[in-house]
């Protein structure tokens, strides 16, 4: 499920970020605020009777993320308002999905899904994943779709000229869209079964509705691929870029933020690969990855001014650690693994909180992913439910400052929260969670 562009370790990947200067003020506002709240409310989300993720929050409430339908495992994108469930359809195709942070409130998404047209070359551009032998064939060309709800059904993001396949991952009130989309030039150096070059866009609407390209967001110079996964109100976008080869790692050499047009390299932790950012603040924050030396151990970093934070990790034998969403006002989340789990997570002000002890302590969910936050602190999250045995949607809610001391919740609620996944559960985890074939404590 949660079919990502952005690959860290088996797959292709999308992404992109323009971020225009650092505006201080966000720092301040974050250093004001407490770590975490004491006490959040859990709302589960209806699915299509299977796996189920939320993945993007906005400041009016709208959730959306994607849905299997029971007995499959098709992945349907999916919008909730107030509760209710809108299936968003596909452009013909099998699967779509909505998998980054839609940062607006004028009831625009921008997502990805397969088309009924089949792919000549068979890229699976938009990595799909197909986890047993009753799958649909993973053939299909895919595409960025725009769903805007005073038209209610999705249009196709096209390509550069040559190319086949896009995705979008982000819009922002301004009406701009951020993806990748391919072009013509036939790459001998890409990774099977991806054979052409992409390059991060910005798509707009024309007067009659009809999108198209309106900026190309070149990689940092001597990348071949490039990919934007955010974009802020001021049109500061960021994301990624790196040689085509490199696919299968995942493309992130360079974290880059992209401003005016410009590719901007944002450094790293120290290591070569899986440099990534994934989200930008209307402050200029932009939160990412970035592997350690020897690229054997992956963290979540916050960037500002020019500088690289290491959020460090959840637990000391944490190794996979990802920062996929900031809010205006400087809170973080994203998930950390181990080798028998995930969890979501939440950093504020040099401080990261596991959100598993918030629940309830007869709560059969373990929030394995955090996955977008807005101004309010709202957390749309993905739970592994116990009970059912699968991936649900949900909503963490803060409640304020009630509940008792954050310290006396944490610590009685995680003696209680030590859950193994199944094997079966792991590997889907590093099939479809966060990013397509990440490798929870690899």
């Amino acid at each position: 499920m949660k079919a990502r562009i952005f690959t860290c370790i088996t797959a292709m990947t999308i992404f992109a970020a323009l971020i225009a200067s650092f505006r201080p003020a966000a720092q301040g506002q974050a250093n004001n605020l407490s770590p975490a709240p004491l006490k959040y409310t859990v709302q589960v989300l209806p699915g299509l009777g299977g796996l189920s993720g939320a993945f993007s929050i906005n400041n009016a409430g709208w959730v959306a993320g994607l849905s299997n339908p029971s007995g499959d495992r098709l992945d349907h994108a999916l919008l909730w308002r107030g509760g209710e469930l809108t299936d968003l359809g596909t452009l013909g195709g099998y699967n779509s999905t909505v998998a980054f942070p839609n940062k607006n409130e004028i009831g625009w998404l921008a997502g990805e899904s397969e088309t009924a047209d089949n792919d000549p070359y068979q890229e699976n551009f938009c990595q799909f994943n197909c986890p047993s032998s009753t799958c649909a064939p993973l053939t299909q060309i895919c595409r960025g779709f725009l769903w805007r709800r005073e038209t209610n059904h999705m249009v196709a993001l096209p390509p550069l000229p040559g190319g086949n396949n896009s995705t979008a991952l982000g819009v922002n009130n301004q009406r701009q869209i951020v993806g990748a989309a391919e072009h013509g030039v036939l790459d001998p150096s890409c990774v099977a079964p991806q054979v052409f070059d992409f390059e991060a866009v910005v798509w707009s609407l024309g007067p009659d509705g009809t999108p198209f390209v309106t900026q190309q967001l070149p990689p940092i110079a001597g990348d071949t691929v490039s990919a934007a996964a955010g974009i802020n109100q001021h049109g500061d976008a960021v994301g990624a870029s790196g040689p085509c080869a490199s696919v299968g790692l995942g493309i992130g050499s360079h974290a880059v933020l992209w401003q005016s047009g410009r590719a901007i390299n944002l450094g790293n932790l120290g290591g070569v690969m899986n440099n990534i950012a994934f989200a930008i603040n209307q402050q200029g924050q932009v939160v990412g990855i970035s592997d350690l030396p020897g690229d054997n151990v992956t963290h979540a970093f916050l960037w500002q001014g020019g500088t690289m934070l290491d959020l460090g990790t959840l637990r000391p034998d944490d190794t996979f650690v990802i920062a996929e969403s900031i809010n205006d006002r400087g809170e973080v989340v994203g998930f950390s693994c181990g080798t028998i789990d995930c969890r979501g997570f939440h950093w504020q002000a040099g401080v990261m909180t596991d959100l598993n002890p918030f629940l309830p302590a007869d709560s059969p969910l373990l929030i394995t992913n955090a996955a977008d936050i807005n101004s309010r602190g709202e957390i749309a999250v993905q739970a592994f439910d116990q009970t059912v045995q699968d991936f649900v949607a949900a909503v963490l809610i803060p409640d304020g400052n009630g509940g008792g001391s954050l310290e006396a919740t944490q610590t009685e609620n995680m003696q209680r929260k030590v859950v193994v996944l199944p094997e079966n559960i792991r590997q889907m985890l590093r099939r479809r969670l966060g990013f397509r074939g990440f490798r929870p404590g690899r």
